[in-house]
């Protein structure tokens, strides 16, 4: 129940558009997408999965991301990722929320776009960093406001997962939003 359900949603409409057209893309975003249920539905059942994992289930997600948004030039999604040491884990799906609201408010099909997703594992501490152009309009009133629930349930998750391990910053300017994560993996 972690996967956003407008994302599958999409995501098969997407694969139904390659298979229809027979682009050669059809069957790796298939494979893609299986590769991502599984994750969901057998390894992030346990308290913790190696970042590694977690790593690969973004890495996928962005994939098909890209495969989406191909005929769109204008669109700049990067991934850099840097690990060191040995095997670390993590609680699961804690990274996926702040990538997803990255794709939801920074794409644009009339304006540059550009994504920016990095993550940096130096022995025990997991930083992990979300950017991107800022496309959607502010709210003409409260009740128009994004509900903001994917942010929310990071914070809250943090919050009893490792409430004094880790330091989220949210810094919301004028043309573009960026997340930072710090994470202490040492306990």
């Amino acid at each position: 129940s972690q996967i956003n359900p407008h994302f599958l949603f999409n995501t098969l409409n997407n694969i139904y558009s390659l298979t229809a057209s027979k682009s050669p893309h059809a069957e790796r975003a298939l494979l893609l997408l299986s590769d991502m249920l599984r994750y969901n539905l057998y390894d992030t059942g346990a308290g913790q999965i190696s970042v590694v994992k977690e790593v690969l289930f973004i890495e996928n997600y962005i994939e098909l991301q890209r495969l989406r948004l191909t005929q769109k030039e204008d669109i700049h999604i990067s991934f850099e990722k840097h690990c060191e040491g040995p095997t670390k884990h993590m609680p699961p799906m804690l990274l996926m929320p702040l990538v997803e609201n990255a794709f939801k408010h920074g794409i644009s099909y009339q304006k540059k776009s550009e994504i920016r997703v990095s993550l940096r594992l130096d022995a025990d501490r997991l930083n992990f960093e979300v950017e991107n152009i800022k496309h959607r309009a502010q709210p003409a009133s409260d009740q128009d406001a994004p509900s903001g629930i994917g942010l929310e349930n990071v914070k809250r998750r943090l919050m009893l997962l490792a409430e004094d391990r880790h330091d989220l910053k949210v810094d919301d300017m004028d043309t573009r939003y960026r997340v930072k994560l710090s994470l202490d993996l040492a306990a």
